[in-house]
């Protein structure tokens, strides 16, 4: 009996036809990009071609186009016009090659145009949406590579893309400097209020952690934390410093384990939820030229917002325009300093009509009673005088006076005045002399004309970011991510109003062809 044994032949193979549609998921040619800190060292990047792409027997361009999608071809246009240098600087050439920046900012801002902008939102839009497939050129590049790109380049998303990109659309648009108007909001973090924890707690938890880390040092995830403890517990620790320091108490502060840096604070719904304040300053046309976010002060976004605008228009704004909320030492001396005219009430502005508080809890404001800087006195709404009383402490870093009346028992207007038993009191703050300068101002009607520009400049902003975009809360924890994200949104609203008002005619393409690959020259005006 033979062993031997008898095999089927072999089929011959059939050669699918070359197609273009093949494109999409072929390996395409990668782009090399010049490292700026290594001389003769090139970066190759993973940037395939979106022209190679077709739906059927139409091109992807063609799609598109005639899909009513082609300011999707103009955004990627755009992005490629614009300074990536930052970014391309960040890789190194050894390694595995990194997608192009352009790619995945495309996709990043596109998501939020569309109103997906987590992570695995993002990754399934690059999958299923022609609009991403056009912006990435047929590849998808998961969440966890989407995740590293926006951590890696936090910063430069932050500030300095932010400013280089919307300088280029103010030069291509012929913005000049001018009026601005700031406003800030609140908005929820990612963590849960629930998950809070005490100043006490937080110490005891750092100090245990930090034993249990010195007991495993080879341990890296009980390294890991230990660290994060200790830094929950310098976050509680600074907010206790900081509220002491403005005289109000500390007994009930908490800070989130999962987002430390967030603060509980009333939303713009009414309730109390952790969350940031970030802020935006915007020109006439709200175009957002200048942005920050601070943990719950928008007065400390001013001075960075500026600086912001400065950088990208190479002056200061001639007026900026904010609300009473604003009016306070910190943005006033800043005006001062600056030498920049600032308008922002210490009261409210409506129907072109400045109102000074006149009551507070039913009694009369502190903005009804006149102050007499050189006999350094208090007149009251009934003539009678309220002395100075000396120093009382101080205030949020602040001295203040106080000022007493000793004839408010005879008074006929003492029950709209005052339930105190040795009369009325005021008190005076180092900030309200540059307060009654700014009352002065809003006396003139062109002032309180200018200053009603503020709502109409700024606000709508807002609605966009949170309505249209979806901003309605962050998706990712930590200070320097928030930052990165609201400044990601701020650009994808200058990028879509870029597109508005830009000329069909401002991008001509021009293509070099290769053997390898299509290389676009966008965003070429006249």
């Amino acid at each position: 009996m033979s062993n031997s044994r008898s095999y089927p032949k072999k089929r011959p193979s059939k050669k699918l036809p070359e197609t273009a549609q093949q494109a999409l998921f072929d390996k395409v040619s990668p782009e090399s990009v010049s490292d700026p800190k290594e001389k003769n060292v090139r970066v190759e990047f993973v940037n395939p071609s979106p022209e190679k792409i077709f739906v059927g027997n139409e091109s992807l361009r063609a799609f598109l186009d005639n899909s009513g999608l082609g300011w999707v071809i103009r955004l990627r246009s755009l992005l490629e016009s614009s300074d990536m240098t930052p970014f391309v600087s960040a890789y190194k050439p050894t390694g595995r090659r990194p997608f192009h920046p352009v790619m995945m900012l495309g996709l990043i801002v596109y998501g939020v145009l569309q109103r997906q902008w987590s992570l695995r939102e993002l990754e399934m839009l690059s999958k299923r949406d022609v609009g991403a497939w056009w912006l990435c050129g047929g590849r998808h590049p998961d969440h966890s590579t989407l995740g590293r790109f926006v951590s890696k380049h936090a910063d430069v998303l932050t500030e300095e893309y932010f400013v280089s990109l919307t300088a280029m659309i103010v030069k291509k648009l012929n913005l000049s400097a001018g009026v601005v108007a700031g406003d800030g909001t609140v908005i929820e973090s990612a963590a849960d209020a629930y998950q809070t924890i005490k100043e006490d707690a937080a110490k005891q938890a750092a100090q245990e952690a930090r034993k249990e880390s010195d007991a495993k040092p080879e341990d890296a995830a009980v390294r890991r934390q230990a660290d994060n403890a200790e830094a929950i517990a310098d976050a509680v620790e600074k907010k206790a410093r900081l509220l002491r320091e403005q005289g109000k108490k500390t007994d009930n502060i908490k800070v989130s384990t999962v987002d430390p840096q967030a603060v509980i604070q009333k939303t713009k719904k009414g309730t109390f939820k952790l969350a940031y304040v970030p802020s935006v300053l915007a020109n006439k046309e709200r175009f957002i030229m200048g942005h920050h976010l601070d943990p719950s002060d928008e007065t400390a976004c001013v001075s960075p917002m500026l600086d912001q605008y400065r950088a990208i228009t190479g002056e200061l704004p001639s007026l900026a325009l904010f609300d009473a909320n604003y009016c306070n030492q910190t943005v006033l001396s800043l005006s001062l300093e600056l030498e920049m005219d600032v308008l922002c009430p210490s009261g409210k502005v409506s129907r072109g009509q400045w109102e000074k508080s006149e009551t507070r809890g039913g009694k009369f404001g502190k903005g009804m009673f006149v102050f007499n800087e050189v006999e350094n006195h208090y007149v009251c709404p009934a003539g009678q005088t309220l002395l100075s009383r000396g120093s009382d402490g101080r205030r949020n870093g602040q001295r203040k006076y106080k000022y007493q009346c000793s004839n408010c028992n005879d008074c006929e207007m003492r029950a709209q005045c005052t339930d105190a038993k040795h009369g009325r009191m005021i008190l005076r703050y180092e900030v309200d002399e540059l307060k009654d300068a700014m009352n002065l101002v809003f006396k003139n009607k062109k002032a309180r004309q200018e200053y009603r520009q503020r709502q109409h400049m700024v606000e709508p902003i807002y609605s966009e970011l949170k309505q249209r975009q979806g901003l309605d809360r962050f998706h990712r924890c930590g200070l320097k991510m928030v930052r990165a994200e609201f400044s990601i949104h701020c650009l994808a609203h200058n990028l879509k109003k870029a597109l508005r008002a830009l000329p069909e005619g401002a991008f001509v393409l021009i293509t070099e062809r290769s053997e390898t690959r299509l290389r676009l020259w966008m965003f070429c005006l006249r």
